[in-house]
């Protein structure tokens, strides 16, 4: 029997790849006209976009990055560098970021620790050292970012089914399963009376 849960999850996943690959869709292009597709920051608000937004650690995992312009690429939770996102392998600096979800062309004109803390410890300011050679390794390229994924088909298409499989297997682990399908943060009084089994898909 399907989990009608995790499959609505898995197919708001293939939403967000679809904003980064719109392909003639309307909806994506309405969207990246209203947010910025990095963060789904914007001018949008409502359950769905709520739900869209809690699944982008989910969806980062899932992706990786070749930076362009850098305009569509979260400089600290994407994965763009490497195998892991800069939060995971340099944790102590991160957790000194004052200004989250900065984009890597930000980053790379506002200065780095324009979007730290003040005052960072002794680790901190080993690691930012380090991250400022990568940053300062980076070489803007014209065009927009290009997001790719293991778990997507022809014309960049996510296949939920692959998702789901690797969501649901008893034996496949899967890096972000517990982190999305586990995840009980507390929500509102508001919230817990409309809770339902099902997230609703936008336009559909």
């Amino acid at each position: 029997m399907k989990q009608i849960s995790v499959q609505n999850a898995c197919l708001l996943l293939k939403l967000l790849h679809c904003l980064h690959h719109p392909a003639g869709s309307s909806w994506a292009g309405w969207v990246r006209q209203h947010v910025d597709i990095h963060t789904l920051g914007g001018d949008v608000v409502g359950a769905h976009w709520d739900a869209l937004r809690s699944l982008l650690p989910a969806y980062r995992q899932i992706t990786h990055v070749g930076v362009r312009d850098g305009g569509a690429t979260a400089f600290w939770e994407d994965r763009w560098n490497g195998e892991a996102p800069l939060c995971s392998t340099y944790p102590v600096l991160y957790s000194h970021v004052a200004r989250h979800g900065a984009s890597i062309q930000e980053v790379a004109h506002n200065g780095l620790t324009s979007y730290l803390v003040p005052c960072l410890s002794v680790q901190a300011r080993s690691e930012l050292a380090s991250v400022q050679e990568r940053l300062c390794s980076w070489v803007p390229q014209q065009g927009e970012d290009d997001r790719g994924s293991s778990l997507e088909g022809d014309g960049h298409r996510l296949i939920t089914g692959k998702i789901y499989k690797l969501a649901t297997s008893s034996t496949v682990w899967c890096e972000f399963y517990s982190f999305v399908w586990q995840c009980h943060a507390e929500a509102s009084p508001h919230k817990r009376r409309l809770k339902s089994d099902t997230i609703s898909v936008p336009g559909g």
